[in-house]
């Protein structure tokens, strides 16, 4: 029981450092990337794992495997950190984008 539950983790493990690798888009070349809806079908199998993984196994399941649980947080912490990174950065060129549209207004009244 406990190395399907250690297979589980190392598939989740897996597909958080592929969609870490996506986020941070700089470290990738074109050919490497993948699509939206690849991305989100990896996000969606990902969530159905860990949904399995905690309702599946029980406390003391898991806690045999605690470097491996550990290393999912990390990876977890470093998606929001990377997701909330994106989120900002979308912000900005958004409102510069506003800026934008609101100078090309102006100088048409003119």
């Amino acid at each position: 029981m406990t190395d399907d539950c250690k297979a589980l983790l190392e598939k989740i493990i897996t597909e958080s450092q592929q969609l870490l690798l996506q986020l941070s888009d700089d470290k990738i070349d074109d050919l490497a990337k993948l699509t939206q809806e690849q991305i989100n079908n990896i996000i969606s199998k990902r969530q159905h794992q860990l949904e399995k993984l905690f309702t599946q196994y029980n406390q003391q399941e898991l806690a045999v495997h605690n470097a491996l649980l550990q290393e999912l947080m990390t990876l977890d912490q470093a998606l929001v950190q990377c997701a909330q990174l994106q989120k900002a950065n979308t912000v900005t060129q958004l409102t510069k984008l506003k800026k934008n549209k609101k100078a090309v207004k102006s100088y048409q009244q003119y």
